[in-house]
């Protein structure tokens, strides 16, 4: 259950499109100390389609990872859709989650 799922009031969201993006091979950059690994994912590409958005992932944004000590796992993504009508839009996207591993493989390539 999400954190917008336990609340009284849900707000009106809706999805404006789904974004799958190609991925290159993981880069770890090795331990940082007692504290984790730190690795980088670079996004080679992709696809957004959806209600409101549709067009692609512009080849050159990243996907930075902490997998901390403690199981959790910090993402700082940074990527840009190029839209079928022409317009740019800039993506920063910051997760932090216990789930992501069970989730979307940890880092590497994943269907889910």
């Amino acid at each position: 259950m999400s954190i917008v799922q336990g609340l009284a009031w849900q707000p009106p969201w809706q999805p404006m499109g789904r974004v799958v993006c190609e991925v290159g091979e993981l880069l770890s950059l090795g331990q940082a100390g007692p504290h984790g690994e730190r690795r980088m994912v670079p996004l080679c590409g992709g696809t957004v389609s959806g209600p409101a958005l549709n067009g692609e992932v512009v080849p050159g944004g990243s996907d930075w990872q902490w997998q901390r000590a403690d199981g959790v796992l910090e993402i700082s993504a940074h990527y840009l859709l190029r839209l079928a009508d022409g317009a740019q839009v800039e993506v920063p996207i910051k997760l932090i989650g216990f789930d992501v591993l069970r989730a979307g493989g940890g880092g590497r390539r994943s269907d889910k």
